[in-house]
């Protein structure tokens, strides 16, 4: 009895992490078409390959480098934390929802490219406030810890 509502308590658990993991399309009729064929595209290929569509100068390939994060998001591969972190050390127009990912997964190796973006009087201050929360938090995570029956 106990697994049957344990089961359904980390369904729910589950189902409201993606539904907050939710991808954020531009509302722009034709930008949305454009993210929707990338998104699609790029489905098909490994986390690295498509972690590395993320980077890139202003807003060049907006609609995907959106779709790249939104993919690295719902794919979860940690091993791309790096391409993340490159991203964010280059002052990518998606740095809020990168550093928002590399709290999620408690990415501890990007603590010293948070500890930089705080400290980086060129950017904007929310992002800067955001970096330096987030440092907070994941310094402080405990790793996580398969549950013990």
């Amino acid at each position: 009895m106990h697994t049957r509502a344990f089961s359904i308590i980390l369904g729910f658990l589950l189902l409201g992490e993606t539904l907050s993991c939710r991808a954020n399309p531009p509302a722009d009729a034709k930008a949305r078409a454009i993210y929707d064929h990338d998104k699609e595209w790029l489905s098909h290929f490994p986390a690295p390959f498509v972690a590395s569509n993320i980077r890139g100068h202003g807003m060049e390939y907006a609609e995907r480098r959106q779709a790249a994060l939104d993919l690295v998001r719902q794919q979860r591969d940690f091993g791309v934390v790096s391409e993340l972190t490159d991203a964010l050390r280059e002052n990518s127009f998606l740095s809020a929802e990168i550093i928002d990912i590399l709290v999620d997964w408690k990415a501890k190796r990007a603590l010293p490219v948070l500890k930089e973006v705080a400290k980086d009087a060129n950017r904007e201050k929310a992002v800067r406030d955001k970096a330096r929360d987030a440092y907070d938090e994941i310094s402080a995570a405990q790793p996580d810890r398969p549950p013990v029956y």
